[in-house]
């Protein structure tokens, strides 16, 4: 392990010899989503496609120790980093979501006291190392464990920022290694260039001291952004924009874009380059603007205000970066109490394309949002995952693709993870959200035959779908079962299906709930092994068993073998009701080698109502 500390105070009159000899050459990984809306531009656009639809499923859940208000990174290994806590971080395996490893902070010289890493979100370079700020005045760089001989978790080295404020920049990564960062400091706003040992790079001048500028206002929540050759990189204050060249950290312009600052550590006005390099973005208190590079000088006649709400003097205010697309479009929201929408801008002039108006409670803070390489742009907000069509309706509105709700607020963006996924943070978990696979469906377009059953009235249904949606499936008294026969869910390699089927014209299954073995839930394992009798699954949420909560099987000699199924919640999804008989539910168990299915069927009703089935049978 390699322990490098560094302080300002002092250190660069004997440091610059050093850092010449050892001029940084590690760069951005070349991962899905490495740092801070993808680049160093911060564009927010992905060169892969997220979830296409219509109806993405949460492939795994992951319980951190305090909320997610930073987004995920992922490196080229498909290895997810989260901001977690005081650990400060925390990587996940990609396919299951466990934890891999979390920072190791006990060794480093003093045991310093770890601040929440609940604001940075992380960026990781391609010499197989994460660089992440912290509430306790650090910047820490954590070895992956991709490099030849570095331990994952095991700290390389970390700066302290000798003056009290948190560090709740995201870092940002050039393509030389320079790392990017910076604290409040007291409201001083202070801002570095950083080797990748934690050494302050820029030397001292006019506008350097002891290897930092005093941007003279608060440095919250911004990550500084890079045009693309790397001259010029912005950061914004309270109510200014400004520019320095990379070289030396000279002052190169600085701009007036707010009358106020903002008050509260939610809001992210990180600065967004355009592709050509041509035009920085910023918002501000005032609005979004977009500033001429080299000079500071507005691009647009005035920066963009959102027209909701109509007639209102105080309108909707942004509290996120805008996202680019391909052809330039810029992506934001925006919210005022009870009026929350997503806009499309053309970036000509910021006048909007389309807008959609968000039904549901909710505020665009910190909630940037990502854009797939076929232009399709994912948003998070209230307890909605969105994917909206880059084009709208044609007629100024939106065209949503696809939602997904998911229990607990947001308080940090989306990121597309790799082809077809999505990795998100909402209150206390991440979740990653894909496309089915098709290889997982096991329900066929009629029910399996041969599925063990059980005695008369040894089975009974519940649906419900108004204020609760509920499923309550039990088959007692069953046919005969071994353990072996439920094909060991406890392993990732079992998959499972619940599958419901009426005797309407309509395309059968009705529903199908696939899922699979193994996993974490809630932070602990969701199947247990129930003393040689069975298995039992329990999954509070029903994120990653799409609204099931408990599973319980247990074998038995004939009459005595027992399926026991309940769901509810916000994953749950019921078919319409009433219900044409006859009515077949199904669970398939398939581990890849063998397939072994239970069946209740149900030919008569208690209570079959638009709001409630009740059955009992066979």
């Amino acid at each position: 392990m390699r322990i490098c500390r560094s302080t300002s105070s002092g250190l660069l009159a004997g440091l610059s010899t050093l850092i010449a000899a050892s001029a940084a050459s590690a760069g951005l990984d070349p991962g899905a989503w490495p740092m801070f809306q993808h680049d160093a531009q911060h564009s927010g656009r992905s060169t892969v496609d997220g979830p296409q639809g219509p109806a993405p499923v949460v492939i795994w859940e992951y319980n951190g120790d305090s909320r997610f208000r930073a987004s995920p990174v992922v490196d080229a290994n498909g290895v997810v980093y989260v901001p977690n806590g005081k650990r400060p971080l925390t990587a996940l395996a990609p396919d299951t979501g466990l934890e891999i490893w979390s920072s190791n902070v006990a060794p480093v010289a003093g045991k310093p006291k770890v601040g929440l890493a609940d604001r940075s979100q992380p960026a990781v370079s391609d010499d197989g190392r994460v660089h992440q700020g912290a509430r306790d005045n650090n910047l820490w760089v954590t070895e992956t464990g991709s490099a030849p001989g570095d331990v994952g978790g095991e700290i390389h080295c970390t700066f302290h920022v000798p003056h009290d404020g948190d560090v709740t920049t995201s870092p940002t990564i050039a393509s030389d290694g320079t790392v990017y960062m910076g604290s409040e400091a007291l409201g001083a706003g202070w801002f570095y260039a950083m080797t990748p040992d934690c050494v302050p790079k820029w030397p001292d001048g006019s506008n350097v001291e002891d290897g930092r500028v005093v941007l003279g206002g608060s440095f919250k929540n911004v990550s500084p952004a890079l045009t693309p050759d790397e001259s010029i990189v912005f950061v914004s204050i309270k109510t200014e924009a400004i520019a320095f060249d990379t070289a030396d950290g000279s002052e190169r312009w600085r701009v007036e874009i707010a009358s106020a600052g903002f008050g509260s550590r939610g809001p992210n006005y990180s600065p967004v380059v355009s592709a050509d390099g041509s035009t920085v973005y910023l918002v501000s208190k005032d609005g979004l603007w977009a500033l001429d590079t080299d000079t500071g000088a507005p691009v647009w006649p005035a920066p963009f205000v959102p027209p909701f709400p109509v007639g209102d003097d105080k309108k909707e205010e942004m509290k996120s970066p805008p996202a680019l697309g391909a052809d330039g479009t810029l992506y934001v929201g925006a919210s005022k109490k009870t009026s929350s929408h997503f806009y499309a801008l053309d970036p000509t002039d910021g006048s909007v394309r389309w807008a959609h108006e968000h039904e549901e409670k909710g505020e665009y803070v910190n909630l940037q949002a990502a854009i797939g390489a076929d232009g399709i742009a994912y948003v998070a907000f209230g307890e909605t995952l969105y994917a909206f069509e880059p084009s709208g309706d044609g007629l100024g509105g939106s065209l949503v693709r696809w939602q997904l709700r998911l229990p607990g607020d947001f308080d940090s963006g989306p990121i597309v993870g790799g082809p077809g996924v999505l990795y998100v943070g909402a209150g206390k978990k991440v979740y990653k959200v894909a496309d089915p696979d098709p290889a997982d469906a096991l329900c066929n377009p009629t029910p399996e035959v041969g599925c063990r059953s059980s005695e008369p009235f040894g089975a009974s249904l519940v649906l419900t779908d108004s204020k609760k949606t509920t499923l309550k499936w039990r088959m007692r008294r069953g046919d005969a079962a071994t353990v072996a026969d439920f094909l060991e869910p406890t392993s990732f390699d079992t998959r499972l299906s619940l599958c419901v089927y009426d005797g309407s014209g309509a395309s059968q299954p009705l529903r199908e709930m696939n899922f699979s073995g193994g996993g974490q839930c809630n932070g602990r394992e969701c199947w247990r092994v129930l003393s040689g009798k069975g298995y039992k699954l329990k999954n509070k949420s029903g994120a990653t068993s799409r609204g099931i909560g408990s599973i319980t099987v247990k074998a038995g000699a004939q009459g005595r073998g027992q399926v026991r199924i309940k769901g509810k919640g916000d994953f749950l999804d019921v078919p319409a009701l009433p219900l044409t008989l006859p009515v077949v539910v199904q669970l398939v168990v398939d581990d890849g080698l063998s397939s072994n299915c239970w069946q209740s069927t149900f030919a008569a009703t208690l209570v079959n109502e638009s709001d409630r089935f009740q059955a009992i049978g066979p």
